[in-house]
């Protein structure tokens, strides 16, 4: 018989538990007798009495009670554990450890918070788990219209305290909305923290990417980035320069007539805190200045809600293109890696675009004139192309990295040009959410951490069963 039925039989019928009782008691008076000898004669022998085996006997009753207890309190109710930050599905609120249907006690909503607070001081406000950020709650919500935003020089950055340690500029508000049709451009070198306590809304543009010509993103190139590259050489002409790598290797340069040798392009290092992504190597000298600079890495920014998160706009946080090889037969420059997006709330709603895609490589130069300069990342699921068309010697610079695609390669000058730089490796995106639904556009490919009690949810109303 299931554990509940007799649980259920056994509540039911109090009048056999009663039953038990007075059995257990008859069963005591029946061995009163001996027991009251056992204690006369230890007693006698030891001039102490032995109590143990006496009150053991007095409790036989309620150690009769409390193993029907047991055998029927045994809970085989497969309980749902809470996930990252307490969250739950909605509908279920989290209890002591589990997810429990119906609403909070004191929220007015289904949907658990993050709980920001968890460990940390009642006059502060915590959000954030890959990095945790705490500040002193906020009591405004904040709209950001367009405007440029510089993460070392902002008024609107707050203190806060970070684990790990992070430098970046933190903005926290009660809630969080860039507007459509709005687009903030960030720069400097700390990285840039959103941080609302209720909900966070991108429905206009946030732009953390590396521009070529402009200034990088936030806390671009920071990596950490892999020092083990090999850079190009020059013989008659100038060897392309490596691509940047972060989330992916970037692509090598290319190589020339001459003798000139393509840069490679480092390995990609297991990246575990919030960053900026490498920038791209520079295209080799003939005899000057003629090889072209690598593109910056794409900024680094985490946007963090204690209640949902909502992306119909765009976030990019990619690397810029590798400049050109210039006259005299330089190399292009590597394209820069694309940045890291941090998106974590207990619930996330995607249905804008988000990617740190690498920059294209740049074309290399010839004898006569320059080449051209590598693209930049316009959407999640378009390379951002190497330059090309300036020069038929000159190699063409390889394409950035977008998708599941890797940088490609900077191709090879012939005659008198130089080699194209390679493209720009992917850079890193982490969703954090115990419900998430995407139906927008990202690039990479996202490593979500979804909670024990979402995933078991899944797998149990897949085979039927009760959450």
């Amino acid at each position: 018989m299931p554990d509940r039925e007799r649980c259920f039989i056994a509540e039911r019928n109090r009048s056999a538990s009663r039953a038990i009782t007075r059995t257990a008691h008859l069963l005591e008076t029946r061995q009163d007798d001996r027991v009251l000898h056992d204690h006369r004669a230890r007693t006698a022998d030891t001039g102490s009495p032995q109590r143990g085996r006496w009150n053991a006997i007095r409790l036989s009753p309620a150690l009769a009670l409390l193993v029907l207890t047991q055998a029927c309190f045994g809970p085989h109710y497969n309980q749902l554990k809470c996930g990252v930050g307490d969250s739950c599905p909605s509908g279920y609120t989290c209890r002591n450890g589990s997810c429990e249907s119906g609403p909070a006690d004191d929220a007015a909503t289904g949907d658990a918070s993050i709980d920001a607070a968890i460990d940390a001081p009642a006059d502060q406000l915590c959000a954030g788990t890959f990095v945790r950020i705490c500040v002193k709650p906020p009591t405004s919500p904040m709209t950001l219209m367009t405007q440029p935003l510089n993460t070392v020089t902002s008024n609107l950055c707050v203190p806060y305290v970070a684990t790990p340690p992070v430098d970046a500029c933190v903005i926290a508000a009660v809630s969080i909305t860039i507007p459509a049709g709005n687009k903030v451009s960030v720069i400097g070198s700390k990285r840039l923290i959103l941080l609302s306590a209720s909900s966070l809304t991108i429905s206009g543009t946030l732009d953390a990417a590396s521009h070529r010509g402009g200034s990088a993103g936030p806390a671009g190139d920071s990596g950490p980035c892999s020092t083990s590259s090999t850079n190009p050489t020059a013989a008659g002409q100038g060897g392309g320069g490596w691509g940047g790598s972060f989330g992916s290797p970037g692509g090598n340069g290319g190589s020339t007539a001459g003798g000139g040798i393509g840069g490679i392009a480092p390995p990609a290092l297991a990246i575990t805190a919030l960053g900026g992504g490498c920038s791209g190597g520079n295209g080799a000298n003939v005899g000057g200045t003629t090889g072209g600079t690598g593109g910056r890495g794409g900024g680094a920014v985490a946007l963090l809600a204690n209640q949902q998160l909502l992306v119909d706009g765009a976030i990019d946080a990619s690397g810029a293109g590798g400049n050109s090889g210039k006259l005299g037969s330089g190399g292009g420059g590597g394209g820069g890696a694309g940045g890291m997006i941090v998106i974590e709330a207990p619930v996330v709603r995607i249905s804008g675009i988000c990617f740190a895609n690498g920059g294209g490589g740049g074309e290399g130069g010839d004898a006569s004139r320059d080449g051209n300069s590598g693209g930049e990342p316009a959407a999640p699921g378009v390379a951002a192309p190497g330059g090309s068309g300036a020069s038929a010697p000159a190699g063409d610079g390889g394409n950035g990295s977008f998708a599941a695609a890797g940088a490609t390669t900077g191709q090879n000058g012939s005659g008198t040009g130089g080699g194209g730089g390679g493209g720009g490796g992917a850079g890193i995106l982490k969703i954090i959410s115990a419900d998430l639904q995407n139906s927008g556009a990202v690039s990479p490919p996202p490593s979500q951490a979804t909670s024990t009690r979402a995933e078991t949810d899944r797998e149990r109303m897949g085979s039927g069963q009760r959450p």
